[in-house]
């Protein structure tokens, strides 16, 4: 408990110094949504909480968050734009919908084959992937309905900053400055050369993988066996046999 507590509060101080602190609070809380609407399922699907759906659950923990950070970063956009939050959590949560659906439904094709095998890992199996198709649903259903709501209906009147808020602003200012400069003058020029120059690219990356090798295992017909000899001794009691003392060996090739 205390170490998911602590990644949840790692998760919420990593998206705090990017967004706002309320928007990546409501982020944030797509994690446990889609985590508790899977277990809720867990009965009717025969799934059972063990290792095997924990680590399911950390499996789609990434796609899960990468959801709710697209859709809340592109409603945070259109209320930097000017718009209310009512309008902007529409705009912004329709112009990623396509592509989060997407990415949602691609990862859930991947393991849905998992749930089909019937050999003796077949409960491995769909205990992992079952527990990944289970949270990936929710992570849409949270993303795409649940988070615009809480986002478009939360209090736009503006307080005023505490000391402690100024300063994380200034830190927010200045991160945001750094990754500002790094896309346009460091990202933005290589971008530009590798479409201008689109077959080099292609050449480079082709260049840098490496070569399948054929490898060939040796085979023997029969195995050879390497003979051992096991010596194995048994004394008995003195008091129960006066002193007789049997040490019978035994070989074994």
């Amino acid at each position: 408990m205390n170490n998911a507590l602590s990644g949840l509060l790692l998760v919420i101080i990593s998206l705090s110094l990017f967004l706002k602190v309320r928007l990546a609070l409501w982020v944030s809380a797509g994690i446990p949504v889609a985590i508790f609407g899977a277990l809720a399922f867990f009965p009717s699907t025969d799934l059972s909480i063990s290792t095997l759906s924990l680590m399911g659950l950390l499996l789609s923990l990434g796609v899960v968050v990468d959801d709710a950070i697209v859709v809340g970063e592109r409603i945070y956009t259109k209320e930097q734009e000017g718009f209310d939050a009512r309008t902007a959590a529409i705009m912004g949560t329709s112009e990623v919908a396509v592509p989060v659906f997407f990415g949602v439904l691609t990862t859930i094709a991947a393991f849905m084959p998992l749930l089909s095998v019937d050999s003796n890992l077949g409960q491995f199996f769909i205990s992992i992937g079952g527990t990944v198709v289970l949270c990936l649903i929710f992570s849409i259903v949270e993303s795409q309905l649940i988070l615009p709501s809480h986002l478009a209906h939360r209090s736009q009147t503006k307080a005023t900053k505490s000391r402690l808020a100024r300063r994380w602003g200034a830190i927010q200012d200045r991160i945001a400055g750094s990754l500002g400069h790094f896309a346009s003058h460091r990202y933005k020029p290589w971008i530009e050369w590798a479409i201008d120059h689109r077959y080099t690219t292609l050449s480079i990356a082709l260049a840098n993988e490496n070569p399948v090798k054929e490898t060939t295992a040796s085979t023997t017909d029969s195995p050879s066996c390497i003979k051992k000899r096991f010596t194995a001794g048994l004394a008995s009691s003195p008091a129960a046999n006066a002193g007789i003392t049997l040490i019978p060996r035994l070989s074994n090739a």
